[in-house]
């Protein structure tokens, strides 16, 4: 499950940025008819985070910023580095989505998401008033446009018999064609690969910078490979041998998952 949470209070302006994202979203998968993907308007209320966020695979956290920076600027941070521990004394007034990530992960364990991903829309104007400046207008729209063809096209139900393509295995490289790639990584540059009973699963990283394996360009359609020939001889599959597989989604584990299949 991806859980994306818009935070902010609509009376402030700007601040309101991440509700307006997420009713955007929730809107736009609603009426694609997603499943996997729920979307929280939780305003001010860290404590919704927190229980929302619980059982899911990949949490997105959006809200407004106040750092001083060029307005709509938006800023994509790792979780982590903006996790908080609340005060000793607090009310749940004061108990943000910070002090959520950082509580949710002590309280639940495992059932919370290790990965949690945020973005900051810079702020131009917090004064009372219910519609966001022009430079955050255009930021929030930029902020969903990236979710949805991030996220929408593997959130689509689809018949699991048929699978939603095949890939190809030789000389050590895992080859996707553009339209898979287009469909279910859009925009991902690398890709984690694991092996659990008996599949491997293909899972989409944030950025380049987050590590795994590259998922490189092989052609001016698009087409994509992914050299793993240590993983794949590991899994006993010899360099010199060709195989098609036949790729699903699966939404709880946020991934593509296949198993071998010879020719």
């Amino acid at each position: 499950m991806i859980t994306i949470v818009g935070c902010g209070n609509t009376n402030r302006s700007d601040d309101g940025v991440g509700v307006v994202v997420a009713q955007r979203l929730r809107s736009s998968f609603e009426s694609l008819g997603a499943r996997g993907v729920q979307v929280v308007d939780a305003g001010t209320g860290g404590m919704e985070v927190m229980f929302k966020a619980r059982g899911s695979d990949l949490l997105i956290v959006v809200d407004a910023s106040n750092s001083g920076s060029q307005a709509g600027t938006i800023f994509h941070v790792p979780g982590s580095e903006l996790e908080a521990s609340p005060e000793a004394a607090f009310n749940l007034h004061d108990f943000r989505w910070q002090h959520a990530l950082f509580v949710g992960r002590k309280l639940f364990g495992e059932a919370f998401p290790d990965s949690v991903e945020v973005f900051l829309v810079e702020a131009k104007s917090l004064d009372f008033g219910i519609e966001l400046t022009p430079e955050v207008e255009a930021a929030a729209n930029s902020v969903v446009k990236r979710l949805l063809e991030r996220f929408a096209a593997a959130a689509l139900p689809g018949d699991e018999s048929k699978g939603v393509g095949r890939i190809r295995v030789h000389s050590g490289n895992i080859y996707l064609d553009a339209d898979l790639c287009a469909g279910y990584l859009p925009g991902i540059q690398s890709v984690a690969i694991i092996e659990d009973d008996s599949k491997i699963y293909l899972v989409p990283l944030a950025s380049g910078g987050s590590g795994g394996y590259l998922l490189k360009v092989l052609n001016a359609r698009g087409d994509r490979v992914v050299h793993c020939e240590e993983f794949l001889e590991r899994f006993g599959i010899a360099r010199d041998a060709k195989s098609s597989w036949t790729v699903h989604w699966d939404a709880g584990r946020y991934a593509l998952v296949f198993e071998p299949q010879a020719y």
